[in-house]
């Protein structure tokens, strides 16, 4: 790890990213990802196809510490190759990018592959940016389960009100995975309008009821248990 150890400029770094020793390549992504210099950025885009997964995650990881937003596409196409196992760390690069990843991950969750609509979902969650609840609705009545799920989940991350009426469809959802997560999702984005009652223990709500208008303009009580 000498050459790790006495290599101090960035370039020097840049270039120790082709090292034929996948140690030195992993801890040269690791010094660049905490030097956070853009300039590093498109050799780092590179090593997100080296052949080895510490390698790939490390660079994963350091171009979200950069901030990178010229690694946007080429983390999003990470998701579709999953033999690269890099996934939730270019999610969570992603993340660390920020608004910038906002439009070209709502582009991708259009798509058919459903690990890339996964991670995206997950990714746009964690970011919380409005202009993707719109979006993340119409998977809620997606035909897969796990897309479904995952929509719920962010919906309920990001707390917005207009995924309210959304989520208690999904009371109904065939799946028991997915209806629980639409109770914890929807009790974080009730509207501060909608009628409700709560029992809590020290630290959590442990009983929820909430009046929803019916579409005949009837109401019913619906009770969430925690």
């Amino acid at each position: 790890m000498s050459k790790i150890k006495g290599e101090k400029s960035l370039y020097g770094l840049i270039n120790t990213l082709k090292d034929t020793d996948p140690e030195v390549r992993l801890k040269a992504a690791e010094r660049l990802g905490q030097l956070k210099d853009e300039v590093a950025s498109n050799a780092l885009i590179e090593v997100l196809h080296d052949d080895r997964w510490s390698v790939r995650r490390n660079a994963a990881w350091a171009l979200g510490e950069i901030g990178a937003t010229s690694a946007i596409p080429y983390l999003i196409s990470s998701f579709s190759k999953t033999w690269e196992g890099i996934d939730a760390y270019c999610a969570e690069a992603l993340v660390k990018i920020g608004r910038p990843a906002v439009m070209p991950l709502l582009r991708i969750i259009e798509g058919t592959d459903l690990n890339t609509k996964y991670w995206s979902i997950e990714a746009l969650g964690e970011i919380g940016d409005s202009r993707a609840v719109e979006h993340l609705i119409t998977l809620l009545t997606d035909k897969d389960v796990i897309v479904r799920y995952s929509a719920a989940k962010a919906l309920g991350a990001m707390g917005d009100s207009r995924a309210f009426a959304p989520l208690t469809q999904l009371l109904h959802d065939p799946s028991e995975m997915v209806k629980q997560q639409a109770k914890k999702s929807i009790s974080r984005v009730l509207p501060s309008e909608t009628p409700q009652k709560a029992a809590f223990e020290p630290g959590r709500v442990t009983k929820l009821i909430v009046i929803i208008k019916n579409e005949d303009g009837s109401l019913k009580e619906v009770n969430f248990d925690f």
